[in-house]
């Protein structure tokens, strides 16, 4: 759990600190990963050590596809919009299963 917070951290470092973009929806990403990982382990039964790679591997996928589909275009405040309507699907699509 401390390593998933600390790149959690390091996620809004680099978005913040050094792209100067403000996101709300880093977080999207991360939570992705993390379900992944929660799924693998509970229902499947890997090790947690195992899950990591791919919840890394599952949430930079979901970040490059949204970011592709519309988060490269925009910029400033638009971005931060697109980031927050982001954020507010996906608790509704992650309940549904």
């Amino acid at each position: 759990m401390i390593l998933y917070t600390a790149l959690l951290g390091l996620a809004w470092n680099i978005l913040a600190g050094f792209g100067g973009q403000f996101s709300f929806g880093h977080a999207v990403f991360f939570g992705t990963g993390a379900y992944a990982a929660a799924v693998l382990q509970a229902k499947l039964g890997w090790n947690a050590w195992a899950t990591l790679p791919a919840a890394l591997l599952l949430g930079a996928a979901v970040g490059a596809f949204i970011g592709a589909l519309s988060s490269l275009r925009l910029r400033g405040s638009y971005f931060a919009l697109a980031d927050a309507r982001l954020r507010r699907s996906l608790p509704d699509t992650s309940q549904t299963t």
